[in-house]
């Protein structure tokens, strides 16, 4: 016999909502019975720079996935023009499209945009 246990963390205000749901039964297993507080999240932080927190792929295999990652969180950064407008220089429309060979040249050229 094989047993798997899984434990799924939620939020105060899900285990709140749920106990209340389930009326507090006595049943439930997973600590809802409403009696976690309910947290205001935190304010709003000051903007990260994510240049930071990109991985680094020197000698890796930069798969769709990373690029795609990284598109996303550069276009947050910055928006989509200048993401484009390097695709365009480079020759191609999107990144899945990017080269293996130029992946990592793609990826600190999207790190360097301001």
């Amino acid at each position: 016999m094989i047993e798997i246990n899984i434990n799924v963390e939620l939020g105060p205000k899900t285990v709140q909502l749920i106990g209340a749901l389930l009326g507090g039964s006595s049943n439930c297993h997973c600590h809802c019975a409403g009696d976690a507080p309910v947290e205001e999240p935190a304010p709003a932080q000051e903007a990260i720079d994510i240049t930071e927190d990109m991985p680094d792929f020197e000698g890796k295999e930069i798969t769709d996935a990373d690029l795609r990652q990284i598109v996303k969180e550069t276009k947050d950064r910055v928006g989509a023009k200048p993401i484009r407008d390097i695709f365009a220089e480079m020759g191609f429309s999107s990144s899945v499209e990017c080269p293996a060979e130029r992946r990592s040249e793609l990826v600190e050229r999207l790190k360097n945009l301001k």
